[in-house]
This record gives C-alpha cells, sequence and structure tokens, in this order.
C-alpha cells in the first residue's frame, strides 16, 4: 500500500511540473484562459487543440478538487 501511495505522489509531481511548464501557443492563448462552461473550437490540424484542452482539463481539475 505504501508504494502505490509513493507511486500516486510522485505522478503527481511530474504532472505539477508539466503543468507548470506549459506555454499555450500565442495562437490558443485565448481558449485557454476562456473561463465559459462550454467552448467550440475549430482549428486546422495538427495545431494543439487536443493538447491545450488537456491543459485546460488539468488545470480545471487541479484548481477545483472534487468537481465532477
Amino acid at each position: 500500500m505504501d508504494k502505490s501511495l509513493a507511486a500516486i505522489r510522485a505522478l503527481k509531481q511530474v504532472s505539477d511540473m508539466h503543468l507548470v511548464a506549459f506555454k499555450p501557443s500565442p495562437a490558443m492563448t485565448r481558449f485557454v484562459d476562456d473561463d465559459r462552461k462550454r467552448i467550440i473550437l475549430r482549428a486546422a490540424n495538427r495545431v494543439g487543440k487536443t493538447r491545450h484542452a488537456a491543459f485546460k482539463l488539468a488545470m480545471e481539475m487541479v484548481q477545483r478538487p472534487g468537481l465532477r
């Protein structure tokens, strides 16, 4: 049980570093900073839509723990 708890803590530290190091691209800054509940995002292929949406979701989860 202690090993799994240590693994979870280590994973959290790594994920926190990725959140701190992430720099949104200039084109996606408005999307990342938008605080509306629903957002429609249209963009060309391979511009980082998934990566930026994942960052936005991860930040929401870190800032509001217990949110479903």
